[in-house]
């Protein structure tokens, strides 16, 4: 894999930047507009782009196809999407899951566009293994997955893809009271949504499970109740202005059956994230900072982190956007680390085109450098097109590159396996580094059928 320098990062987002500023500010007669498109998706280029036009694969799950599979849990939901296999580790180890054939640690699973805390990286497997079970199904309004390198919009981790997960914003006032069961889980639920009230409104959920041993208590298996708390206000300062707070709460107290004994398990996490979105005639702008905390109370262990991110989409031309982003993060861990805890900070910067040329091609370049205190720099670019060669058929081109860092436990642990042996880190190691590369054709034969 090719090492890039600094300087080598810079002139390549100096060219991106150029090529940006030379693009056609005259519209032509005919847009993409024009084309009878499907839905709106937000996760692949983080702007407003149909299914149709975003030249990555793009699967969504929408609040209707969660309804018609009867699922319980939002690992029920993914269970149904296409190229993601899903392996139930019945709670001991947690899931494990595959995007084209990308595992568990290199798939970003965001909650609205925001990285959430975990276990940090376990010795048997990753920060994602368990997020599942603490997601609240019956506050998901739809779940987009994007297969294939992210690297270049989100940085480290995506290298897999991204699996987002959008929950309910408000509608109009209700309450409503819920109750679902399963052979694995229970739960009942609460929705209360106060409607918009002038400039204010709000979202509350509440949920409270229980996990069932449904083997009779055999090794391998997690049990015990667990609960989860979401509250989500939104305040119009104006028709072009608004703050957003949400404020998220779960805990769970969960035995575990291994081959000798009973453990416990009591974990809980925080999350409060608070964004501000404007625009303008021709800009579109946010400013969010986030903070997240996932404590194991019976271990005394903490993983944190804070992240502060900026971003604005600006219409240079009628068939030209440019999103401009910045990020900082802060992570801190102490799960099984002999060291006692571990810090990290990084910095990122990102920019991404979207360029159509005349009324059949889409064109978005992207390009994203990264600075890690403890690994250096790292750039992440992108490539994709789409050519519609009429309202129902397409042929679609992408190159993507990413990376992952290495996590805490992954450099400082030492994670002693009930006396049998100990999994100790390699303060060596070095990111891990993947291009990918995807062509496709897209026909819809009628609304019914496609391929």
């Amino acid at each position: 894999m090719q090492k890039f320098s600094k300087k080598s990062s810079l002139v390549l987002t100096l060219c991106i930047l150029s090529a940006i500023s030379s693009s056609g500010y005259a519209a032509e007669k005919d847009s993409l507009h024009q084309y009878n498109l499907d839905e709106y998706v937000v996760t692949a280029t983080r702007t407003a782009l149909t299914q149709k036009e975003v030249p990555q694969s793009v699967e969504v799950i929408t609040k209707a196809d969660i309804q018609n599979v009867g699922a319980i849990s939002v690992r029920d939901v993914l269970k149904t999407a296409t190229n993601l296999h899903i392996d139930d580790g019945g709670g001991g180890h947690g899931d494990q899951f595959t995007i084209r054939g990308s595992v568990t640690n290199d798939i970003l699973i965001l909650v609205n566009g925001r990285r959430i805390a975990g276990e940090n990286i376990y010795p048997n497997g990753s920060s994602n293994t368990r997020i599942l079970d603490r997601l609240n199904l019956s506050n998901v309004e739809r779940i987009e997955i994007v297969r294939g390198p992210g690297g270049a919009l989100y940085g480290s981790d995506a290298q897999g893809g991204v699996i987002n997960i959008i929950t309910k914003k408000s509608e109009k006032p209700e309450f409503i009271i819920g109750m679902t069961s399963g052979s694995r889980e229970m739960s009942n639920y609460y929705h209360l949504d106060t409607g918009r009230d002038n400039k204010f409104s709000a979202v509350l959920d509440a949920n409270f499970s229980k996990l069932r041993n449904f083997e009779g208590k055999a090794a391998g298996f997690t049990y015990g109740p667990k609960q989860s708390y979401t509250l989500d206000m939104d305040y119009d300062m104006d028709t072009k202005n608004r703050l957003n707070l949400v404020l998220d709460y779960d805990k769970e107290n969960l035995q575990y059956q291994g081959t000798r004994s009973i453990s416990q398990r009591i974990q809980n996490r925080k999350t409060a994230a608070l964004t501000y979105e404007g625009e303008s005639t021709n800009s579109k702008y946010s400013l969010t900072s986030t903070y997240s905390q996932f404590e194991n109370e019976t271990n005394n262990k903490k993983y944190k982190f804070w992240n502060v991110e900026a971003r604005d989409s600006i219409q240079t031309a009628t068939n030209n956007k440019v999103t401009f982003g910045t990020e900082f993060r802060v992570t801190e861990g102490s799960a099984y680390v002999a060291s006692g805890s571990d810090r990290a900070e990084q910095y990122a910067l990102y920019v991404q085109d979207e360029y159509r040329a005349g009324s059949k091609l889409l064109l978005i370049p992207s390009i994203r450098y990264d600075h890690h205190d403890s690994f250096g720099s790292h750039t992440s670019p992108n490539l994709g097109a789409t050519y519609f060669i009429d309202d129902n058929s397409r042929f679609k081109a992408n190159y993507g590159s990413a990376y992952r860092s290495p996590s805490v436990d992954e450099l400082y642990g030492d994670f002693s396996h009930g006396g049998m042996f100990t999994v100790y880190g390699n303060p060596d190691l070095k990111p891990e580094k993947t291009r990918g590369y995807e062509l496709s054709y897209e026909h819809e034969f009628n609304d019914d059928t496609s391929t």
